[in-house]
């Protein structure tokens, strides 16, 4: 172990030393180095089965456990099975150097490898944003798609984005993608980029990280609650509460798939914010913790991705009760 950490520290500080091409460079070839480890955990060519994952959904692939989830199909047929570039778990990869998924071309041959999450749940109507960090040494060409099995990347595949560059990128890339219908989707990456080296031997590669899937609303902002009221304290304690309906529709007139939080506001600043069970049409209501005597004005409003919606308000004498 000694012995690693001080090879380690040695790498970090000839790195520092060099030329920032020069770095990166540096870096690839030991980067090449460890990818043709035996001792690299590579993912299962069949999916685990288990359960599909709910939403939000994040893999840093800081864990190899979870990293046994993912499934991957390697299509470079002109090769045996042993010699195929596949995706690999490199420890050190990623911006946190904390692990991500790899696939380097190896055997002077292009891609054409599938690196497959595990199931996820996803609601048909409902957009989702798929979002993740990706760096690769030469230009790539890079797609990344929703499968709807794990196995056919071919049947009923939606696209999320393409990554077709003329260079070497490190970048952190999100599309929006809208689900037709409830189901069991897989997130899936897909690398054909041909044949790319130069006069050093070094090859192309790519590193992904930080992937995470989360539900967002294609909707407009909403309207503003309804019924905002303000409760009266019990047996006159000084006391300020609000009750109020969350809305169910847009100021378009969509129906809204769901809210992200509910903002309060006392005489237009004050900002309060609650994200916690803020549901379309559900009846909310809200306790100010220190209620100051006299006239006051208390707005409320709720938002989603797409921001806030209209505020409701209403006025207000918050005085002490005398015996």
């Amino acid at each position: 172990m000694r012995k690693i950490i001080h090879f380690l520290a040695l790498v970090v500080v000839l790195l520092a030393s060099l030329p920032i091409g020069l770095q990166a460079q540096s870096a690839l070839a030991i980067q090449q180095k460890m990818l043709a480890s035996p001792k690299q955990t590579i993912a299962k060519a069949k999916p685990l089965k288990a359960e599909a994952k709910s939403i939000p959904y994040n893999e840093n692939f800081n864990d190899t456990v979870k990293w046994k989830e993912w499934s991957q199909i390697d299509n470079q047929t002109w090769l045996s099975s042993s010699d195929q570039d596949v995706w690999q778990h490199y420890q050190w990869g990623g911006p946190d150097y904390k692990g991500a998924a790899v696939v380097y071309q190896n055997h002077a041959v292009g891609l054409n490898t599938w690196l497959i999450s595990p199931g996820l749940s996803l609601k048909g109507g409902m957009t989702y944003r798929i979002s993740f960090w990706f760096q690769c040494w030469f230009a790539p060409v890079h797609h990344v798609y929703l499968l709807t099995s794990p196995t056919d990347t071919v049947t009923g595949r939606i696209k999320v984005i393409d990554i077709v560059k003329e260079s070497s990128i490190t970048d952190n890339f999100s599309a929006d993608v809208e689900i037709p219908s409830d189901g069991t989707y897989y997130l899936a990456f897909f690398d054909n980029t041909p044949y790319r080296h130069n006069e050093t031997a070094l090859s192309y590669s790519a590193t992904i990280d930080d992937i995470k899937v989360e539900a967002v609303s294609n909707n407009a902002l909403p309207t503003a609650p309804t019924g905002l009221t303000q409760v009266p304290g019990a047996n006159g304690d000084t006391a300020m509460s609000l009750k109020w309906k969350n809305p169910t529709h847009s100021k378009k007139g969509e129906q809204l798939d769901f809210l992200n939080y509910a903002k309060i506001y006392i005489d237009g600043k004050d900002s309060v914010v609650l994200t916690d069970s803020v549901l379309p049409g559900r009846q909310m209501s809200w306790t100010d913790p220190k209620p100051t005597i006299g006239k006051h004005t208390y707005s409320v409003l709720v938002g989603n991705t797409a921001g806030d919606g209209d505020a409701a308000s209403v006025n207000t004498y918050i005085t002490r009760w005398r015996n």
